[in-house]
């Protein structure tokens, strides 16, 4: 099996390929979970660091693994754009950004504290 197949490009003439949009799946788990360790997780402060991987490491990331596969799938003439993929992806870039900071905050803001 080739390397265009496993990343789940076209292997028949005519067959739609679109993104991989278990990479931004992924993402937004990642995001979710920032999130919530972030805002939710109390006075822990081993949690808002790992707030700060998961939002920022684990999503940037996933999104980078996501534009990669994305790009060869373009490659492709069956290729099918959506334009909401390019927006989603766009947004998990801004909320990993700020669940990045809401972490750092409250980590830096503990700290402070001691």
């Amino acid at each position: 099996m080739g390397d265009s197949t496993r990343l789940g490009a076209s292997t028949d003439a005519g067959t739609p390929v679109g993104a991989p949009i278990r990479w931004l799946v992924g993402a937004a788990l990642c995001v979710v979970a920032a999130f919530f360790l972030g805002a939710g997780s109390g006075e822990h402060p081993a949690l808002w660091l790992a707030g700060w991987v998961a939002g920022g490491f684990g999503t940037v990331g996933l999104i980078a693994w996501f534009t990669v596969a994305d790009s060869r799938r373009r490659t492709d003439a069956w290729y099918v754009v959506r334009p909401a993929v390019s927006r989603v992806r766009t947004a998990l870039i801004v909320l990993a950004a700020v669940s990045v900071i809401v972490n750092a905050w409250r980590f830096s803001d503990w700290v402070s504290r001691r």
